[in-house]
Order: C-alpha cells, then structure tokens, then sequence
C-alpha cells in the first residue's frame, strides 16, 4: 500500500500530494474522467459553489493537488468527483486485547487496489489523521484521527439520488477527519452536508469504546447508538427511514452475508481479539454469502482489508484479500 507523509496548509499538502504522483493522478484522470465523460464541462458549478463556499480549505487542497501534477483545478476537481461504489462489511469489537477495533473488507475491482493511498496527514489547523483515499483525490474512505475517532462504511441504497448542490461523501468525511473530537460532532458533520449520488452506511467508533451506526439519504442523516459490544453492517438499512429501492437479487448479497456473519456469532466462533477480527474478516461461506469473497461471478471480490486499533492510532491494511495476504502497519503517531 502506498503512503504519504503531509503536513501544512491545505494548499502546501496538496502541492506535496500532486507532485508526489503526478503521472498516476494523470493516468487515473483520463482513466476515471475523460474516458468516461465525466470532464469538467459536465460538471454541475452548483457542486462546485457547494465545495468553494462550504469547505473552502478542502477546495484549496484541491488547487493544490492540481499545482502540484501539473493540472488545472478544474479537472482536479471534477476527478474528485467521479463515483466509486466501494466497501464491504464494516465491523466493530468495543473489547479486544488491544481495546476497540473497527475494521472493514474492501470489495472493488481489482484495478481499483492500485490507486489507494495511505495519507498521513498533520493540517496546520485541525486535527491530524491517517487516511486510506484514492490517490490524487483528498477522499477519506476510512480514517482514524488525533481524538480516536474512526470511521468505515459500505455501499447502500437510498430513495433518490442527487445530482447536484452538494459533494462527493468522501470529500465530507475528509471534513469529519479534519474536524470532529467526538461522535457527536462527527454526526453533526455529515448531517449539515448534502452528498452527491450513492448511499453509503458508516460505523464510527471511538477510542473509548462507544460506536453509531450512521445511514440516511442525500439530504438527511440518522444515528443509531451501538449498545452491543460487536456490531457490523453488510449494506442494509436498520432504522425504518430509508427506504432501499433493490430488486430483491440486488440485496441478496447483503442479505446472505448477513446472515453468514450472525451464525457465526450464534455459533460463538467469533474471538473478539486482533487475530480474531482478521479471521472474520476472512471466512469464506458458499456465495453469495461470504465475508472475504473471491467469485466474481457474484460480484466485486475483495481486494483489501482495514483495521483501526483506535487506542493506539493504528492501522493495519493489506494489499489483496486477508485470507491471503500480509498486514502492513501504519501509525497516526510518531
């Protein structure tokens, strides 16, 4: 996994991003947006006043990121803009050896593994945190920050969809990353912004041990507080307000993992320790209903694993599946 120390101003740490990886961000640009249509004419300027005017430091960045590859803001912008739909079966353990994990899988494409970054990011105004994003873009798909508080997520469904006067979710939880010191204020974060396109559902969890479980649409936000000491999500909405628009197939995956997750909870084959989280994350069941996928017939396989030792700042990443593959460790704190 590749990774990247940063520090500064928003427009310093972008100039560092950009510079970093020029080529890439070049070569996923034209892969991303002008193979695909999705150039800067396309782009809606109301989501561009949304960013400028509502997160004007993340938008510097932006500008940043564009110096330092040798883009325009425009494009850069638009790249940030593009829609991944990612993620697979968030999960959370408030006790374990090592106190809380929250941890995920990765289900993408496998060409998509190749664009992650790990950012270890100190802004001169905000708090310090340590990102997996794409590289070239400020996302925040997974994150943990100075005050311990961690977020993961998953793919959902909602009722509609909005195109227009809002952002990307990952550019909004780089804002949460940035700023929130508690699960509140991260709540009321991703409520006061609108996002553009696909649902997703998030877990946050803290280094105290508390987690919600966040879902709504483009519009609204609901928490539900987690008052068990082991929660996860494959997708699926809990609270009654959001209502999935799926064909059923469409959410039997969802379904079927859901159900290989809590037998084996029933079963008490789950050991809430570090080498408990990676087994969990990497049990296979017939498809469409396995944790670490690999069928591809049944969907995207999973490609990568994340997990967030929230006391010590940590994350533990792998490049390919966690059946298979070696943990790298990176560290929020020196």
């Amino acid at each position: 996994m590749r990774y990247l120390e940063l520090s500064g101003g928003p427009r310093e740490i972008g100039i560092k991003h950009g510079a970093a990886f020029a080529d890439d961000i070049k070569q996923r640009y034209a892969q991303y947006c002008v193979r695909r249509g999705k150039t800067p004419d396309k782009l809606k300027p109301s989501i561009r006043k949304y960013v400028e005017e509502k997160l004007p430091e993340i938008a510097e960045e932006i500008e940043g990121v564009a110096k330092g590859a040798g883009m325009t803001y425009e494009e850069i912008f638009a790249y940030n803009h593009f829609n991944v739909i990612s993620g697979c079966t968030p999960v959370f353990f408030r006790h374990s050896e090592l106190g809380p994990l929250l941890a995920q899988n990765l289900d993408c494409e496998p060409e998509e593994l190749t664009d992650q970054l790990v950012r270890r990011i100190v802004p001169s105004r905000g708090q310090a945190c340590l990102i997996v994003g794409r590289v070239g873009t400020v996302w925040a798909s997974n994150w943990v920050n100075q005050a311990g508080i961690a977020k993961t997520g998953v793919s959902a469904h909602q009722q509609h969809y909005r195109t227009e006067d809002g952002t990307h979710g990952n550019i909004i939880q780089y804002a949460i990353a940035r700023e929130a010191k508690t699960l509140d204020e991260a709540f009321n974060i991703i409520s006061a912004h609108r996002h553009l396109g696909k649902a997703g559902i998030s877990l946050f969890a803290d280094a105290a041990g508390r987690a919600i479980h966040v879902e709504g649409d483009a519009d609204r936000k609901w928490k539900t507080e987690i008052s068990d000491d082991f929660a996860f999500s494959t997708g699926l909405y809990i609270t009654g307000n959001v209502i999935s628009r799926d064909k059923p197939e469409t959410q039997r995956p969802g379904l079927a993992r859901k159900e290989t997750v809590e037998q084996v909870y029933r079963e008490g084959k789950i050991e809430f320790t570090l080498d408990g989280m990676k087994k969990l994350l990497s049990y296979h069941a017939p498809d469409p209903g396995s944790v670490c996928r690999h069928n591809r017939s049944a969907g995207s396989a999973t490609q990568s694993t994340r997990i967030w030792i929230l006391r010590e700042r940590k994350l533990l990443v792998t490049d390919g599946p966690p059946c298979a593959a070696k943990f790298q460790e990176f560290t929020l704190k020196d």
